[in-house]
């Protein structure tokens, strides 16, 4: 699944030429983990940094597909100890849009396809870089997406909010299953081409 929506967003990138519009976003991400095993102590939201670069293409009247390159943080964070878990992803995702001219407001859904780029720990005193290898290099997810875009004549400037659902379990180790999920809210900037 996760080389399919990798490969439709390659393809789709190729076809510059019939964007509509191109968009700009970055904002923050509360991500957590789901995981089998049962932690003693809580975990609570990590707040991390996400980013997006995306093509809108017009399918029919309102309906449009978005193909996006971004990035995203995610991880965990517990208190007692104190001990923080980030894991930095390149995405590449792929959207249906509906966006229609008489409002404001907009909604999407698509999968994302993620690539592992680091991964490190933080324990209050020290950062610590963590050998990737004991996380899966792959992730892939679903993200509902809901937005309200204030638009000009070329130019519009939007709000988005966004939840990931992680799909895939990122250890490596059989015996435990983690899964990445996260809040995101962008604001960002679109320049619509005529």
């Amino acid at each position: 699944m996760k080389k399919i929506f990798i490969f439709l967003t390659l393809v789709s990138f190729i076809y510059n030429s019939y964007a509509q519009a191109y968009n700009l976003s970055m904002g923050i991400n509360f991500s957590y983990q789901d995981r089998s095993i049962e932690i003693g102590y809580k975990q609570k939201p990590l707040m991390g940094f996400n980013a997006q670069f995306s093509r809108d293409f017009r399918l029919w009247k309102a309906l449009n597909i978005s193909s996006e390159l971004g990035f995203f943080q995610a991880g965990v964070r517990y208190n007692q100890p104190r001990y923080m878990e980030f894991l930095s992803y390149s995405q590449f995702g792929l959207f249906l849009m509906y966006k229609s001219v008489r409002s404001p407001f907009y909604v999407g859904i698509g999968g994302v396809g993620d690539l592992l780029l680091s991964a490190s720990a933080f324990d209050g005193e020290t950062t610590i870089k963590l050998n990737k290898a004991i996380f899966d290099f792959y992730d892939y997810a679903i993200e509902p997406i809901w937005g309200m875009s204030l638009d000009f004549d070329f130019i519009a400037y939007f709000l988005e909010m966004r939840f990931h659902y992680g799909l895939n379990n990122i250890s490596i180790d059989n015996s435990e299953k983690i899964k990445n999920f996260g809040f995101k809210i962008s604001l960002g900037v679109s320049l619509k081409i005529h």
